[in-house]
């Protein structure tokens, strides 16, 4: 009987290209589907994982917007209680709390207000450049509050600008800490006055109760925060391509967007999320609303994808809480589009390449399809297992050289993503311990300009400086620390972040400068066996008194320049690195005839041994020329010239040292 079936009237030539092109594009079609799924559930776990470490940016930085507050609320209890700021002369107050305003510049204002009705505080507002200090004096029953504008020198005016009526003691800075008893926040408010009188800046308060010895209350001491400065940094986070974030509090009230969403309307009343112009943070805050009955009782992260005007969004809503009693609720909202995007090309690229080599397939013919398709299978099973984070595998082809070929250089890129990944981490480690280490900017001493500057030759480094804040130092007292760990990367980096603890840790103590060298040694020995050392010069230096104090662990002394005589001098006095033998006794040195112009510089040895193309080093004699040359300028400007002096002679070549230096120019303090 004669076969009749469709395939036995198709010629040879056609069947036996057809049945081997079918399979092929079959799997084609479905491992790109199969990598088209795995890759959508990839994009979607990294997004995650991404939004994981946004979240904890977030948290983070609104923790120290959080504490700033709280910690000028005690020091400003302290001054009171020292006798320092005293509460029956407010008027004294305003040099004091303008200058610690103008060092916290994240506050928005800085606050007093006794139980008789007198106030005084320094504040700024949103879009204005220029502070203003505020004084209620005496008190009375129609009080007039006088305002006082600030100009960029920290010196306000003579004469108020404005005055009005204010009782402190109704504002709800003052009375949430009263009724509570202690230290609270109070809900947000609007701030009163304002350079604009049409904006409106509303806020939060830290604030504390203040009482005398038979517990009657004396006043509050307070410090603000502007809810726009939690908007701007919003605003300022890269989520995705077109991803957002909001914070509302366990209300539901808006607390900050990075969308520009209000948080209050023209009256001063805040805005609900549920009630926003914004469609993002209006549809969010409604699905997060039906999906909790209360936002008191969401303890944990929540995930869900939602629909916005037509669109399919990630949502994630993870709760934030403060130690102070801030409890907080941080949402994002991410585009399905932003991680899937890839995953969508990488598929329509897959379907491309499975037609060609289907047409490939057809020209090749039966032995040619047979032999590639066992390989094929092989890279696809490998390249799966990479895509699932197997990357201990290896994959070794031998049909052919070309095939060997790209079984090396897979098994080459797989290593390579190996050692990437592990490099990625250690530096994202060591970035946050850099940044970490430096501080942000130089101290305000009086009779003392300070300078300081750190630049590394790759991510991180082994240098180090800091300005300490030692107990029992006078106010015309800089105190600093800079050290030089052997080596770099994130080893050093972690060695001197050990290193930054313990002595920030122990500044508060009373202790010597030779105590804290001999403290840090004892604890840096067993960590680091003697194979790793450091040095480190600690130095003080008080105006006042004109004396300059160090001690040194391996580390060179500061030189400095005198312009009245016109010579330079370096100060002897070192001991043994610091990592390399337990009980090594450190010795502090004084230099007592410090005079008002003195330039007093320290350095790490890479500002010595810069070379040039030509390998020559850049040494000290050049350092000293340009110290001369503008010791007249503030320490700012000469950190300037020097800096500018390094690259100018570098030239294109790279660094291979770090460059680390602080400038100390002695000013008058009369």
């Amino acid at each position: 009987m004669a076969d009749t079936s469709l395939l036995s009237r198709i010629p040879l030539r056609i069947s036996v290209p057809l049945m081997l092109v079918t399979p092929v594009l079959l799997v084609a079609v479905v491992l790109t589907l199969i990598a088209y799924v795995q890759g959508s559930a990839t994009a979607r776990e990294l997004t995650r994982g991404n939004l994981d470490q946004i979240h904890k940016r977030i948290e983070a930085h609104v923790d120290g917007l959080l504490d700033t507050p709280a910690t000028a609320v005690a020091m400003n209890k302290a001054l009171i209680e020292q006798g320092r700021l005293p509460i029956d002369d407010l008027p004294a107050w305003r040099d004091t709390i303008i200058s610690q305003f103008h060092a916290q510049p994240i506050l928005s204002s800085i606050v007093f207000g006794s139980a008789d009705g007198r106030a005084t505080w320094v504040c700024r507002y949103e879009g204005d450049d220029l502070h203003t200090y505020y004084a209620v004096n005496p008190p009375g029953d129609n009080t007039q509050l006088a305002e006082y504008r600030i100009n960029a020198k920290a010196e306000s005016s003579t004469q108020p600008t404005n005055t009005f009526p204010y009782d402190p003691r109704i504002r709800p800075w003052y009375k949430a800490p009263t009724e509570a008893g202690k230290a609270t926040w109070c809900e947000p408010f609007v701030f009163v006055g304002g350079a604009d009188a049409e904006s409106v800046t509303l806020g939060i308060s830290y604030a504390e109760p203040l009482f005398d010895s038979q517990g009657k209350q004396l006043g509050v001491v307070d410090a603000d925060l502007s809810l726009n400065d939690i908007s701007h940094y919003l605003a300022r986070l890269k989520i995705g391509e077109w991803g957002q974030v909001y914070i509302t509090d366990r209300d539901g009230l808006i607390i900050g967007s990075s969308m520009g969403a209000k948080l209050a309307d023209d009256s001063g009343e805040r805005i609900s999320a549920t009630k926003s112009e914004h469609a993002w943070v209006r549809v969010s805050a409604d699905h997060i609303g039906h999906a909790f009955k209360s936002l008191h009782s969401i303890q944990s992260r929540y995930e869900k994808t939602i629909d916005i005007e037509g669109h399919r969004f990630l949502l994630v809503c993870s709760p934030y809480e403060h130690p102070t009693g801030i409890s907080w609720m941080i949402v994002t909202l991410v585009p399905e589009s932003d991680f899937l995007a890839g995953v969508q090309a990488a598929r329509q690229r897959g379907l491309i390449i499975a037609v060609v080599a289907s047409l490939l397939t057809l020209l090749l013919g039966i032995a040619a399809a047979m032999w590639m398709v066992r390989p094929m299978m092989q890279l696809n099973q490998h390249v799966r297992r990479i895509g699932e984070g197997d990357l201990d595998q290896e994959i070794h082809l031998n049909q052919s050289p070309e095939l060997i070929k790209l079984s090396n250089e897979i098994n080459e890129m797989t290593a390579g993503l190996r050692d990437r990944m592990r490099m990625r981490h250690s530096l994202a480690v060591a970035m946050d311990v850099q940044q970490a280490l430096l501080p942000d900017g130089s101290p305000k001493v009086k009779g003392v300009d300070i300078a300081g500057h750190s630049t590394y030759c790759d991510e991180t480094g082994g240098d180090y400086y800091d300005f300490l804040d030692i107990t029992g130092l006078e106010e015309s007292s800089v105190c600093v620390a800079l050290g030089d760990v052997m080596g770099h990367g994130v080893a050093a980096a972690m060695l001197m972040a050990t290193a930054r603890g313990i002595l920030r840790s122990h500044s508060s103590e009373p202790r010597s400068l030779a105590d804290l060298l001999c403290h840090l040694n004892e604890l840096l020995v067993p960590d680091t066996g003697g194979k790793r050392f450091m040095t480190m010069l600690l130095a003080t230096l008080d105006a006042k008194n004109r004396v300059l104090r160090w001690a040194s662990a391996g580390h060179e002394p500061p030189f400095y320049y005198d312009p009245q005589s016109g010579t330079y001098h370096e100060l002897d006095g070192s001991g043994l690195p610091l990592g390399i033998m337990q009980e090594e006794v450190y010795e502090e040195y004084t230099f007592d005839d410090v005079r008002e112009g003195q330039v007093f510089f320290m350095a790490t040895d890479g500002v010595w041994e810069m070379q040039n193309p030509d390998g020559e080093q850049f040494g000290k004699q050049r350092v000293r020329e340009l110290i001369e040359s503008h010791h007249t300028e503030s320490a700012e400007q000469i950190s300037r010239h020097i800096r500018d002096a390094l690259i100018a002679f570098r030239g294109d070549d790279s660094r291979d040292d770090d460059v680390t230096f602080v400038i100390l120019r002695v000013m008058s303090v009369g």
